[in-house]
Parts: structure tokens; sequence; C-alpha cells
């Protein structure tokens, strides 16, 4: 009785490696087109081509946003790694999880437990860092967002002919 359950659990666990193994070369394959950083990066080199001609006003927003930008898309990679990197640690240790399953015995029992709780303890942990890193990405992607609008208006009232700005260039 005991080997059909140790059979059924290792065929599930098995199941699961695969499933994530799946996911995983999935997410690897997409990251790139779900978010689109080859127009994020442009975003900042376009910021930066025309620095010569900002006021002082519109020079200090473009340097924010680009330090914003490209914090969120630093913790936003910091976030991606964090995850990647306990997902190859979590399939090596559940493969060793599964060949315990031969020769089951107490000894191998208690192994099993305490691989199981290291792989969801080093889990909650790695994707608690992982959910922090996405907050300060998204919120770092807000304020520049914000940043943008500001520099619009600025920009805008730069160019005006009312401006003194665009009366002594």
């Amino acid at each position: 009785m005991t080997e059909i359950v140790a059979d059924k659990t290792v065929e599930v666990v098995k199941n699961a490696i695969e499933t994530a193994d799946g996911a995983l070369d999935l997410y690897n394959k997409y990251l790139d087109q779900v978010i689109p950083w080859q127009t994020f990066d442009e975003t900042i080199k376009e910021l930066s081509r025309f620095k010569q001609e900002y006021s002082q006003a519109a020079s200090v927003l473009v340097g924010d946003i680009k330090t914003l930008l490209m914090d969120s898309q630093d913790k936003y990679f910091e976030a991606t790694q964090t995850v990647y990197e306990w997902c190859g640690v979590a399939t090596q240790l559940l493969a060793a999880y599964i060949f315990l399953f031969d020769e089951y015995n107490e000894k191998k029992a208690s192994a099993q437990k305490d691989i199981l709780i290291k792989v969801l303890d080093d889990g909650i942990t790695k994707l608690n860092e992982a959910q922090k890193s996405l907050l300060v990405s998204s919120q770092s992607f807000n304020n520049a967002s914000g940043k943008l609008l500001a520099l619009d208006s600025q920009l805008t009232n730069d160019f005006s002919e009312k401006s003194s700005f665009s009366s002594h260039r």
C-alpha cells in the first residue's frame, strides 16, 4: 500500500516539476515581448538626445524621468531574477525529493519532509522579495509617467511664443 501511495506521489511531483519547467520556459520566451524593453530603452535615449535644447526646469524633469525608468527596469529584473533563481533551486531539490521514494523508509521520509519544507520556505521568501521589487518597479514607473506629463507641460511652456526660454534661444 505504501508503495502505491509513493508511486502516485512521485507521479504528481514529476508532473508538477514538468509543468513548472514548461511555465519557466514559456516565461523566458515571452518576457521581452510582454514588456517592450526596446521601446523603453528608446524612450530613455530619446529623452537624452535633445538634452541641449531643454530649459533648466525641463532638464531636471528629464533627469528624474530617466532615473525613475531605469530604477523601474532594475527592480523588475531583480524580481524576475529572484524567481528564476528559486525555480532553479526548487527544481533540483524536488528532483532529489522524488529520488528518495526509491526504497522508501522512515529516514527518507524525514529527508523528504526537510526538502519540501526548504523548497516552500525559500519560495515564500523569494516570492516576497520579488513582490516587493515589483511594487517598487511599479511605483517608479508610475512616478515616471507623472513626470512625463509634467515634462510635456514644461516643454509646451518652454517653446510657446510667450516663453522667455523660447525668446532667448
